[in-house]
């Protein structure tokens, strides 16, 4: 079932043709910015009036940066006044002010937008909340890899080509997801090109965690959590425990109550939707 399921979450995966490194900074700027302009077409305008605020805020967005945002009152004017009240106005607090300044008008627009129902909008917002579960299922697995030390295996497991990064079948050997995992990671730093900038999909990840942050703050109820990511979590923390218990007698290794995996791996998703509230 989780085979099937997982084909949903293979659609949010960009394209494996990453910018060659011999092209010009130019051209791939110019890609980067086309990539991320289609990813969220509806909120794209959102997302660039609110790109230096993002870049000071971690990309993250922060309800109290912009108070009222869930009343349907106009923005308040000189936005600096509430940021920089009893705090020394250095370089730092005028930059994040005139960021606030120049994201605002958007903001509370879109903020309005949206909780009048516009379609086009839920419906990017249930993309971006996909692909923000995605992200936080993969980084668990990720981390889960890290704690039984397979990352990488020490042996590859053969069959597995080095551009295979099918690690959503969570029903194959947790060896071959792990591998399949490090491939993938190996690829995004490749696709980020030799700049330290991020790979698509890590800017598409970052985006929607954005959008879905910014709803929350407008008071917009969140899409339902799918069922798709907790089962493959699932699936993947069964397997997980499963190959950890089995190493551990290949090993006479005492058996714990419970084993690093069990206590990582439960509620995980949880998590990643308190780190969205919390905002």
């Amino acid at each position: 079932m989780v085979r099937q399921e997982s084909q949903k979450v293979m659609q949010y995966r960009t394209k494996q043709q990453g910018p060659n490194c011999t092209q010009h900074r130019s051209r791939r700027g110019a890609s980067s910015l086309r990539l991320d302009q289609n990813a969220f077409k509806n909120f794209w305008p959102l997302l660039d009036d609110s790109r230096d605020y993002a870049r000071l805020s971690g990309c993250r967005f922060r309800s109290r940066s912009f108070d009222g945002i869930d009343s349907d009152d106009s923005p308040r004017q000189e936005p600096e006044a509430s940021f920089t009240a009893g705090v020394h106005s250095d370089d730092a607090d005028k930059r994040l002010a005139a960021a606030r300044a120049q994201a605002a008008p958007a903001v509370y627009r879109f903020a309005k937008r949206l909780r009048a129902g516009e379609t086009a909008l839920l419906e990017e917002l249930d993309k971006a909340f996909r692909i923000v579960m995605a992200e936080g299922v993969r980084s668990a697995m990720i981390a889960t890899c890290q704690l039984l030390e397979l990352w990488p295996p020490s042996a590859a497991p053969a069959g597995v080509a080095n551009d295979d990064c099918t690690f959503q079948d969570v029903s194959a050997p947790v060896p071959v997801i792990a591998q399949r995992l490090y491939n993938d990671e190996k690829q995004r730093r490749r696709m980020a090109g030799s700049e330290g900038g991020a790979d698509p999909m890590s800017r598409m990840a970052m985006m929607a965690s954005f959008i879905v942050e910014f709803a929350s703050a407008a008071g917009v109820p969140l899409p339902e959590s799918p069922k798709t990511y907790e089962m493959m979590l699932s699936e993947f923390k069964a397997q997980a425990m499963a190959w950890e218990q089995r190493q551990g007698e290949k090993d006479s290794t005492p058996k714990t109550p419970t084993s690093p995996v069990e206590k990582f791996a439960s509620n995980v998703l949880a998590a990643v939707w308190g780190g969205l509230t919390d905002a």
